[in-house]
């Protein structure tokens, strides 16, 4: 029986041209990896870049669940060589990070001015964002993942697509998986139908979790690169299904890392358990459910806090160094 309530009229939208939009980000703003001396330094972060290293010399998987804004502040590079030197072996995002690789990928630019035309009703309907969401249906008549079939279709028809990371994530066989929520991208605003946007993406969540269960077999890290809500709670699903699965084997989970970096300000002893409940902290998910819930024995985490534009980069130069210097110890 079909709904008793009104449905909004998605046909009487007026979408717009992104090439007419003014545009925040750019390719020329896109920060290019380089090596060299970190520019941030410290016991996390170079406990993690070592972790990240030990699992990859071990074939182990390292995961890396970020928020959209990371690509949106042009930090999108940086993901693309760690795919392509396997140090990541999947990545996983929201849908917001459909959007920003598409725009840069297809257009040069990206990350309109909110303010300005949330006012006018403006803002997100773009008309050429609309094959986005024919992408994902795509993906999902041909039973693929979202981020997989963005990667396939931006590295062949895209204008940039060295700047795309699901472009270069898909040439390099390394899953770039989506998770949509579904209302919460300026795609879902004109989509017409949201079944291959909701089906693609639950691929994607299989895939996410199917690796969450080899990290749970083999050991391995994984990293939160500011996601606050999307990452910790797909994480912890994709967790619990993996370790459920494992007790009917009769498979104890094994040691594993994680890492979040972050800008919230954790306290110094945030190892000695989670906030109370009256406190802002135990509402930071990052904190409660990949520092410290998530863990069995002998697991370790770690908390980077600072600028993802210092950080990831930092991170990035971390691993390369320590890589570095074992091979010369060797």
């Amino acid at each position: 029986m079909p709904s008793k309530h009104p449905f909004f009229d998605i046909s009487r939208l007026r979408l717009a041209s992104v090439q007419g939009r003014t545009s925040r980000v750019a390719v020329t703003d896109l920060a290019v990896p380089r090596l060299g001396n970190p520019s941030f330094d410290g016991y996390e972060i170079q406990s993690l870049a070592a972790h990240i290293v030990a699992a990859r010399a071990m074939f182990q998987p390292v995961i890396f669940f970020i928020g959209a804004h990371v690509l949106k502040c042009g930090l999108g590079l940086y993901l693309r060589q760690l795919a392509a030197e396997k140090y990541v072996t999947l990545i996983a995002s929201n849908g917001a990070a459909t959007i920003h690789d598409f725009e840069l990928a297809m257009f040069g630019a990206t990350s309109e001015h909110v303010g300005a035309s949330i006012t006018d009703g403006t803002f997100g309907l773009w008309k050429e964002n609309e094959q986005i969401n024919k992408i994902a249906k795509e993906a999902a008549s041909v039973k693929r993942g979202f981020g997989e079939h963005l990667g396939f279709w931006l590295s062949r028809w895209a204008a940039n697509p060295g700047v795309s990371v699901f472009a270069g994530a898909y040439e390099n066989k390394v899953p770039f998986t989506v998770h949509s929520l579904i209302g919460g991208d300026i795609t879902h605003m004109h989509a017409g139908r949201g079944d291959g946007i909701g089906q693609a993406s639950y691929n994607d969540f299989l895939i996410f979790a199917e690796h969450l269960k080899k990290m749970q077999e083999q050991g391995g890290v994984f990293v939160n690169i500011g996601s606050a809500v999307h990452g910790p709670e797909i994480y912890l699903k994709s967790l619990s299904m993996a370790r459920n699965v494992l007790r009917q084997d009769g498979t104890k989970p094994a040691k594993f890392t994680t890492g979040v970096l972050d800008m919230y300000p954790l306290p110094t002893n945030w190892r000695d358990g989670e906030a109370g409940e009256n406190e802002p902290g135990y509402y930071f998910r990052p904190w409660k459910t990949i520092l410290l819930r998530s863990l069995n024995d002998g697991c370790a985490s770690y908390y980077v806090r600072g600028n993802h534009m210092v950080t990831l980069p930092a991170l990035y130069q971390w691993i390369h160094k320590l890589e570095r210097e074992n091979k010369e110890s060797a």
